[in-house]
């Protein structure tokens, strides 16, 4: 089957009341389409049941489950076999939640930072006490900034208090499902002839925050990793395809022939004809 690429909606930061750092919600029933955003959130189900994706994993959450996302994580929310649902919504600015985090102790922020993006399921007591908090000044919560700071702080606590294998979890060793998505396209013949700036748009973010996911899990750029596989096509159309030089080099989006051969031999220690030549003679002597 093809795989179709969705291009996920980019939410900006559009804060009520953007100069505080935070904003809140509870919403019922709300369907969220597949986004991101370069904020923090947390979510709180506080009713029924619903369907979440994060990063390409989907599973079924419900009442307890308190959901931590980071700048860049793509997700939704949607209906559950028509069961309604409500859920706690707090967003905070990166900037804010480090200011937050450095009033609690040196360390805390970079702790957070290193902590899985994922759900994780909080104990009644828990997840009481922090929709309890909400509920009793939920009309003029927007005004208390302070108790949103509190609120994230709890929230914090019950996330960092939690073994970091949530039951879906962007953990640090595991690739997230739309990343590795968009590294397979980029291996395929549909894309290999593409240049870098029409390529990028495959991956739901925006290129300042590809770049942080390519150094983390391939450690490379994005450019430079998507050269590589170029010139690795490049390679194997020199062993089994009787194309020209320079039809290889327009075959992988490489108009110059010349700048073509400088990239492989900078990479394989050989010019395209070098290889093609010892290729042929290892061949040529394995059939002796």
């Amino acid at each position: 089957m093809e795989k179709v690429h969705v291009n996920y909606l980019y939410c900006k930061t559009k804060f009520e009341k953007p100069e505080t750092g935070v904003d809140f919600h509870i919403w019922n029933d709300f369907v969220v389409d597949m986004h991101w955003h370069d904020y923090y959130e947390f979510t709180l189900i506080t009713k029924g049941k619903v369907d979440y994706d994060l990063n390409g994993e989907r599973v079924l959450i419900s009442v307890g489950d308190l959901l931590y996302v980071k700048p860049g994580d793509c997700h939704g929310m949607f209906s559950y076999d028509k069961e309604s649902w409500q859920h706690i919504n707090i967003a905070i600015s990166e900037e804010m939640l480090k200011k937050i985090c450095a009033g609690i102790s040196d360390d805390f922020y970079n702790r957070v930072c290193e902590y899985p993006s994922g759900v994780y399921s909080l104990g009644s007591k828990e997840s009481d006490v922090l929709k309890e908090r909400v509920s009793m000044q939920e009309s003029s919560l927007l005004d208390d900034v302070a108790s949103l700071k509190i609120w994230v702080i709890m929230a914090l606590s019950c996330l960092l208090s939690k073994p970091s294998n949530a039951y879906i979890s962007n953990s640090n060793n595991t690739y997230p499902k739309w990343f590795l998505d968009g590294l397979e396209l980029l291996k395929s013949e549909q894309y290999i002839s593409q240049t870098g700036e029409n390529i990028w748009s495959l991956f739901p973010c925006c290129y300042a925050t590809l770049c942080k996911y390519f150094n983390k899990y391939v450690q490379d750029t994005p450019n430079g990793y998507f050269q590589k596989i170029k010139l690795q096509y490049a390679k194997k159309l020199l062993t089994v395809s009787n194309l020209t030089i320079l039809e290889i080099a327009n075959e992988i989006g490489l108009l110059s022939p010349s700048h073509f051969s400088k990239l492989f031999k900078k990479t394989y220690g050989y010019t395209p004809e070098q290889y093609r030549k010892k290729y042929s003679n290892m061949k040529s002597q394995n059939h002796v």
